[in-house]
C-alpha cells in the first residue's frame, strides 16, 4: 500500500532583527541630490551578527570588501536583491537631510522589514 502524503513548508533562515542589518544607501555620482522628480539610489543590505552590524555602522563603512571579504573587518553577508529582500522607496522629493526614504523587506529565506532615511542633497545653482 502507497500513501501519498502532501505537505508544504515555508523555511525562513531568520526573521530580520533591525540591529543584524546594515544599509548602505549610495551617495555616489549625483544618485542622492534632488532632481525634481523621485530620488532612488542604489542601496546594499549586509546581514551579521549584532557586534559587527553595530560596529560598520559606527564607523560608517561603505566598502563591500570590507564589510564582507573573509579578511575583512566586519565580514558581513551580502543579501541579493529580489532574492533575498525588496526595496520600496519613499516620495523622496524634497531636499533636506533625513527626507529620503527606503524600505527594506526580506523575502524568501529572509522575513521583516526596516525603513532607512537618507539625505537628498540640494541641486547646486551656477
Amino acid at each position: 500500500m502507497f500513501v501519498q502524503t502532501r505537505w508544504r513548508a515555508v523555511v525562513r533562515e531568520s526573521q530580520i532583527p533591525r540591529y543584524s542589518l546594515y544599509v548602505v544607501v549610495s551617495e555616489g555620482a549625483g544618485q542622492n541630490v534632488y532632481t525634481g522628480g523621485q530620488v532612488t539610489p542604489e542601496v546594499a543590505v549586509y546581514y551579521g551578527d549584532k557586534t559587527a552590524v553595530t560596529a560598520a555602522k559606527k564607523d560608517k563603512a561603505t566598502e563591500e570588501t570590507e564589510l564582507t571579504a573573509e579578511n575583512g573587518k566586519y565580514k558581513l553577508k551580502k543579501l541579493e536583491k529580489d532574492a533575498d529582500y525588496m526595496l520600496s522607496y519613499g516620495a523622496n522629493l524634497a531636499a533636506g537631510k533625513n527626507k529620503g526614504s527606503v524600505a527594506v523587506s526580506g523575502t524568501g529565506r529572509y522575513g521583516g522589514s526596516v525603513t532607512v532615511k537618507f539625505t537628498i542633497e540640494k541641486k547646486a545653482i551656477y
